[in-house]
């Protein structure tokens, strides 16, 4: 809705409102989950979006892990979240949030997050691992040997 006044000099101010209008109201108060959430990440950043809102949301809150992360303006469509650590067991669930912080229902996200790319080098196996199976190899012959003379031979 957009209001314009205008004055006897013919000067105009203008403001604009949102104004949101439901036929059917929920018969319960609680806040739905978010339906229309995804999210991506890759070098330790995930990028989140949503394009849905509910009427009584103000914020949209996000945990990792059953963490709370951090939340935002419902209206920034967008949040990017640093310092995530890959895993290939991330848990993202959104939920949106009234003026009064008061927290909807969750909503479990897919992500699709892939490892850093880092430079491209591949690590190289050491000395200690390839040198590894051979080292129980020393360990396990002297073991055999001496169960075979106490087994084999006569005491």
């Amino acid at each position: 809705m957009t209001l314009r006044v205008f004055d006897d000099a013919g000067n105009m101010a203008e403001t604009s409102a949102r104004i949101v209008t439901y036929e059917d109201l929920p018969d319960n108060d609680a806040i739905p989950a978010p339906q229309s959430v995804n999210a991506e990440c890759s070098d330790g950043v995930m990028t989140v979006d949503w394009a849905d809102e509910h009427y009584r949301a103000k914020y949209i809150l996000f945990r990792i892990n059953g963490v709370d992360l951090d939340y935002s303006p419902v209206e920034e469509r967008t949040k990017t979240i640093d310092e995530i650590e890959h895993s290939d067991d991330i848990v993202l669930e959104a939920a949106w949030m009234d003026e009064y912080f008061e927290v909807g229902k969750q909503a479990r996200v897919d992500v699709a997050c892939t490892e850093s790319s880092g430079t491209g080098i591949e690590p190289v196996p050491t000395g200690i691992d390839q040198g590894f199976p051979a080292l129980w190899a020393l360990i396990a012959l002297p073991v055999a040997i001496c169960y075979a003379i106490k087994k084999y031979l006569p005491h």
